[in-house]
């Protein structure tokens, strides 16, 4: 029965049923994906390695040209250390928890698009790295790594 044998294809090679191509998100879901965090960097005096209170911004509204904006606290903080905060949270968040302490418009579209470049450059960033703020002349901002973890400062032994 030579004639059978020539019917008989490889698995990747026969037709595949013909069915409509769906898209990825056929519903539109995804037209806009939001930037969602775990991780928010909380002050830090270096070297000391001491930690303090409170989770680090953007200066969204620049008044000084070095630093992070401590909330809750308003105060402005040179460095911080990336720590898991337990919950996921967005652009929108984050700008509720900074409205709380410095007045100004809560959905103001420049302060969103600022904090999720913040949430996206923190994702190049591991959890206890230790973190500075550099702001441009046009109030850009570029984090960098100031150090891998934090070090602990101990006296010499006897």
């Amino acid at each position: 029965m030579p004639w059978r044998a020539r019917t008989v294809r490889p698995i990747l090679l026969r037709r595949r049923a013909s069915r409509p191509q769906l898209k990825r998100d056929p519903l539109g879901r995804g037209a806009h994906t939001v930037l969602r965090t775990r991780k928010l960097p909380v002050p830090i005096t270096w070297p000391e390695g001491r930690v303090g209170a409170g989770h680090l911004l953007p200066q969204l509204i620049l008044t000084n040209p070095n630093g992070f904006l401590c909330v809750p606290g308003h105060r402005l903080v040179e460095h911080g250390v990336l720590a898991h905060i337990g919950e996921d949270v967005d652009a929108s968040d984050i700008l509720k928890r900074w409205a709380r302490e410095v007045p100004a418009p809560q959905q103001h579209p420049e302060f969103l698009a600022r904090l999720e470049r913040y949430i996206q450059q923190l994702q190049g960033f591991k959890i206890g790295n230790v973190l500075a703020i550099r702001y441009a002349p046009d109030s850009s901002f570029q984090l960098h790594k100031v150090a891998e973890r934090p070090g602990t400062q101990r006296a010499p032994l006897p």
